[in-house]
């Protein structure tokens, strides 16, 4: 174990670990497995489980997801405790919402969206007075004026009340779209919220046409030009992160993050580890997942006969075959190398911890209090987070359905 002034190092051998958390886990936790394929001609279920304590250690619950539908987004809102999937895959029209306080009872909400209309995106909003909202930017179905720029309209449904009907929204409400990051590696989705920096210095969502501002000014030290598009990978109560965009072109060293302790109205730089920021938010922290260009697949990452064994069921779009294919055959079309990095970065205090897996098919689930949870292949560790440095990781589960599980969540209080 090697501990630095910023931070813990800690590192683990996945084949050899073999101890199980044994005891009756204090509190239910609850783990989504599921690859959305937005427009893509496959199909993967979304399935919730709980962890049971037993070896092994997982239980299905349900199905959020008809068999065979497939999701075309799966948004999380941590500060409320929800959970969107918006399916089917190719053009949704139902949303399955799980509260985290009763996942056993999902809500299934009919769309209704207008006839004929192109859904562009699916942004997940926080609006005063309403909420968690889902929304969706759209090209309306009438046809436009020639060599006139087709309109853009954004709609949202309230997620609290089933009932209440999709209603039109002004488009300045993108000023509202919440991000917790980017789930996964090879499979890996949900890049953040377009923003790009005004003449006057603010942030600005740029997401439809026109940019409508996000109530954040630049950062004092971060030295940006108006009208540089950027990506918010996290957007929540707690904390905001936001970062360049992705170039191949600059040379390969540590990504650059401006987080903002919300309360307050901090900015801290944060280094993490690869060329890609690949980051969600938990609360005050951020967990990263380092990652680096090999659009040419001259490299391989970490763990491929792991991966190469881990099948992952699916079917085509129109139903009509089963789809195999192992996690590596998506690890290596990705694009991405993984050299099996974690960071954890706490950004209230500024203090960061790091986990070596040594497998590039890793990626941590959840933060909560002082326990990190993280997915390593087929397997789920549990670490202690302590004032300076980590404790031991505990293996608490272990099944190929990890293999899809992007998203974990602690059951009622």
């Amino acid at each position: 174990m090697k501990t630095t002034p910023t931070g813990t190092t800690i590192s683990v051998v996945f084949l050899t670990i073999s101890g199980f958390l044994s005891p009756a886990l204090a509190q239910e936790l609850y783990l989504v497995g599921g690859t959305p394929t937005p427009k893509r001609p496959a199909a993967f279920d979304t399935t919730l489980y709980r962890l049971d304590g037993t070896p092994g250690g997982i239980t299905k619950v349900l199905d959020l997801v008809p068999p065979g539908e497939g999701s075309d987004f799966v948004h999380t809102l941590w500060d409320r405790r929800l959970m969107v999937v918006g399916w089917p895959n190719f053009a949704p029209t139902t949303l399955s919402v799980v509260s985290f306080d009763n996942p056993g009872k999902p809500t299934n909400i009919g769309l209704g969206l207008p006839q004929g209309a192109t859904i562009l995106s699916a942004p997940l909003l926080d609006l005063p007075g309403f909420g968690a909202t889902q929304g969706f930017l759209m090209l309306p179905a009438e046809p436009q004026a020639p060599q006139q720029p087709a309109a853009q309209e954004l709609w949202g449904l309230t997620l609290s009340d089933a009932e209440k009907p999709l209603i039109k929204l002004p488009i300045k409400d993108l000023s509202y779209e919440v991000a917790d990051g980017s789930y996964g590696g090879g499979e890996g989705g949900d890049s953040g919220v377009p923003v790009r920096v005004t003449t006057g210095g603010m942030f600005a969502n740029s997401r439809a046409r026109a940019v409508e501002p996000v109530g954040l000014r630049v950062p004092p030290r971060f030295r940006a030009a108006a009208d540089e598009d950027m990506v918010m990978l996290v957007n929540a109560r707690a904390v905001v992160a936001i970062s360049r965009v992705f170039d191949p072109a600059k040379p390969i060293e540590p990504v650059t993050l401006y987080a903002m302790d919300r309360a307050v109205q901090k900015w801290r730089e944060v280094s993490l580890s690869g060329q890609v920021a690949w980051v969600r938010g938990f609360g005050p922290w951020l967990a990263g997942l380092a990652a680096e260009d090999d659009r040419g697949r001259s490299r391989t990452s970490p763990g491929k006969e792991q991966r190469a064994g881990t099948s992952l069921l699916g079917r085509t779009a129109d139903h009509r075959r089963t789809l195999s294919v192992s996690t590596d055959d998506i690890y290596a079309s990705s694009g991405f190398y993984f050299p099996g990095e974690l960071t954890l970065y706490n950004v209230q205090i500024g203090r960061s911890y790091s986990i070596h897996t040594g497998q590039g098919d890793s990626e941590i689930l959840l933060i909560e209090g002082s326990v990190a949870y993280y997915r390593v292949n087929t397997a789920l560790f549990r670490v202690a987070i302590g004032d300076q440095q980590l404790g031991e990781p505990v293996r608490i589960a272990a099944d190929p359905a990890i293999a899809q599980v992007h998203w974990m969540f602690s059951g009622p209080k």
